[in-house]
């Protein structure tokens, strides 16, 4: 299903089956994805019961969003993370309290590791934050965050920190929608 005209008749040219009309769409898909697109959605929960009106019984649905629960969801320098750009916010709990509200059982959560292109990003968002005298920030600005930024560079260290995108795999239970 694709409401971007353009990208469906892109995307007709590769030899899949492309819908535009989501009340044209089959309701038997085996697999349902939305990748970043939830968090713009002003009615979640119809979009959500929508979305499970076109699996099939023991269907996949797989949502990928921003993780509010990562270091992007403290950032207050980030507008496009707020309404209007993004007009909800989701995080582990959010997604797991889905599995409550729709004919869905949850399988997995998965977060993306911090990626070497986001810690600058990740520790600016983080240092900013400390209320210390001139002289200790100072020392964090110029000697802590360059000593941090180079041990982030390697992945085992990047690891064990939650990056920019959670991803939620349910499998659709056996009711009828």
């Amino acid at each position: 299903m694709e409401t971007n005209q353009k990208a469906a008749d892109n995307a007709k040219h590769t030899g899949y089956r492309i819908y535009t009309n989501p009340d044209s769409t089959p309701r038997d898909f085996d697999a349902v994805c939305a990748f970043q697109v939830l968090e713009h959605v002003e009615k979640p929960k119809e979009f959500i019961d929508y979305l499970c009106s076109r699996l099939r019984a023991g269907g996949f649905l797989i949502l990928a969003v921003p993780n509010c629960d990562a270091f992007m969801g403290d950032d207050t320098r980030l507008p496009l993370n707020m309404p209007p750009h993004h007009v909800s916010r989701w995080g582990e709990s959010a997604l797991l309290h889905l599995a409550s509200i729709a004919p869905l059982q949850n399988l997995d959560m998965l977060k993306e590791p911090l990626p070497e292109k986001h810690v600058d990003w990740y520790l600016t968002s983080k240092l900013e934050r400390i209320q210390a005298p001139k002289f200790v920030r100072i020392f964090v600005w110029r000697v802590l965050k360059p000593f941090l930024a180079s041990l982030l560079r390697y992945k085992i260290f990047r690891s064990r920190i939650s990056g920019h995108t959670i991803m939620a795999v349910y499998k659709k239970c056996d009711v009828a929608t």
